[in-house]
């Protein structure tokens, strides 16, 4: 889950320039930076790359450069430049830091996980580095490691309310939540909150209270609309309760707050995907795989795209690496199956079906008197003509 919001504050203030020291600066760095803290990120882009093309290693013009990148939106110039920039001075960690958030900025979470990572290594008592190295870790659906980095400084910041919501959170992806009602409970000492209503409606779904965590939920959208993610969690509760269209509203109000929200992409693609809105599909999807690379749900939902639309050999590529990453996903080689039956490849069809039909066993033979699986049937053997 996204906490940007939380520590907003914090992330504007890295990305200050570096000013130039009276005397010692060629006046055409002075000319750049005057424009810069002007406003005229344009044109003190412009004046940066030229003062470079004569002082290259400069690395306060570099990361200068980078800031004034970022401000226009050109993120991954941005990237480009402050990379320069610790190249000549990889202890600069300011720089470090914003190089972190200018891939945050671009949903590059893995990158921006590892950067913020050396940050806190070289400065343990970096918070800010602290909190958006868990955010993204969040977001990369790995609460586990979101517990390790914020337990050793949670003891000590007990009226933090960042602290308290991330680890709340991945105390409660975790299965631990005993650990997260203790979060929920300081966060509500300080008032009803958002924080508070969305940790209260996980903790309510993780038990089967699918009412109760949708109450919660929705009071959190209500407290506080702008709350990254909680339109997400809100959408994916009116999912499981059956109001597909509140559902579907909900998640596109996210989306439209917040492009880069994975589950929100993940769950309007395959939304769409039922409604034969292919091209909408495909982008939400697109998206979710820039966040998360080889997410294997992900790349099912986009072969079954291909499969819908009869573009079969693009769905066995597709659907051949998913079997070999994940044997058991039942789904997946179901869909290989039908791909190979409509390509008359019979042998390689039914042994699919064999390797389904093995799976469902294993599966009921570890949940006694369990109801059969719920995945689609398998063709028959004999392939279509």
């Amino acid at each position: 889950m996204l906490v940007l919001a939380l520590c907003a504050s914090l992330a504007a203030s890295s990305l200050a320039a570096q000013a130039p020291q009276a005397g010692a600066t060629p006046p055409a760095f002075a000319r750049a930076y005057a424009l810069q803290t002007a406003g005229e990120f344009a044109q003190a882009a412009e004046a940066y790359t030229a003062f470079l093309q004569q002082y290259p290693d400069n690395v306060e013009a570099r990361s200068n450069l980078g800031v004034v990148l970022a401000r226009l939106g050109r993120t991954d110039e941005a990237v480009a430049a402050y990379r320069a920039a610790l190249e000549r001075s990889p202890s600069q960690q300011a720089i470090r830091l914003n190089l972190g958030l200018a891939l945050y900025k671009a949903a590059r979470f893995d990158e921006a996980a590892e950067t913020f990572a050396a940050v806190v290594a070289a400065q343990p008592m970096n918070l800010q580095a602290r909190y958006l190295q868990a955010d993204c870790l969040l977001r990369l659906g790995k609460p586990e490691a979101v517990v390790a980095i914020l337990e050793p400084v949670a003891a000590s910041r007990d009226a933090d309310r960042v602290v308290a919501y991330l680890l709340g959170m991945a105390y409660l992806r975790t299965n631990q939540p005993q650990r997260g009602q203790v979060l929920i409970d300081r966060i509500l000492s300080k008032g009803d909150s958002a924080e508070a209503r969305v940790l209260m409606g996980m903790a309510k779904r993780s038990v089967q209270d699918l009412a109760g965590g949708l109450e919660d939920l929705k009071r959190a959208v209500e407290l506080n609309p702008d709350l990254p993610g909680v339109h997400t969690l809100y959408g994916q509760a009116l999912l499981e309760t059956g109001n597909r269209d509140l559902a579907v509203r909900e998640l596109e109000a996210e989306f439209a707050r917040n492009p880069t929200d994975f589950e929100a992409n993940l769950l309007l693609g395959m939304l769409a995907k039922e409604d034969f809105a292919f091209d909408k599909a495909r982008g939400h999807l697109q998206r979710a795989l820039v966040m998360r690379p080889g997410h294997l749900s992900v790349r099912f939902q986009l072969a079954a795209i291909h499969v819908s639309l009869g573009e079969t050999e693009a769905a066995r590529t597709m659907l051949e690496a998913i079997a070999a990453e994940a044997p058991s996903f039942i789904e997946a080689r179901v869909s290989l199956a039908t791909v190979y039956y409509r390509l008359k490849l019979r042998d390689l069809g039914d042994k699919e079906r064999a390797v389904v039909d093995e799976l469902n066993r294993q599966a009921q033979a570890r949940q006694p008197g369990a109801a059969p699986s719920l995945a689609q049937p398998v063709p028959p053997a004999t392939p279509p003509r």
